[in-house]
């Protein structure tokens, strides 16, 4: 179960779609805010994570970064 940001960034990556619960879905993106501020605590930068959620699925990156193709995406 994942619990936060911090968390699904370490387990999957950035860019990468994974399959979550309401309840891991609500405690990850409660948890931006605050990862965002560590991040630019320490690295003095204000470059921070964004999330998207669609069809059960969330996906955590950079702000500079791109997500992968979602699963339920038809192939093109």
């Amino acid at each position: 179960m994942y619990v936060s940001a911090k968390q699904l960034l370490a387990e999957v990556g950035e860019g990468k779609w994974v399959e979550v619960s309401p309840e891991e879905e609500k405690a990850i993106i409660e948890s931006i805010p605050g990862e965002n501020l560590l991040r630019a605590n320490s690295r003095n930068s204000h470059s921070g994570l964004r999330h998207y959620s669609d069809r059960g699925y969330i996906v955590v990156h950079d702000m500079g970064g791109a997500a992968e193709r979602h699963p339920l995406d038809p192939i093109q």
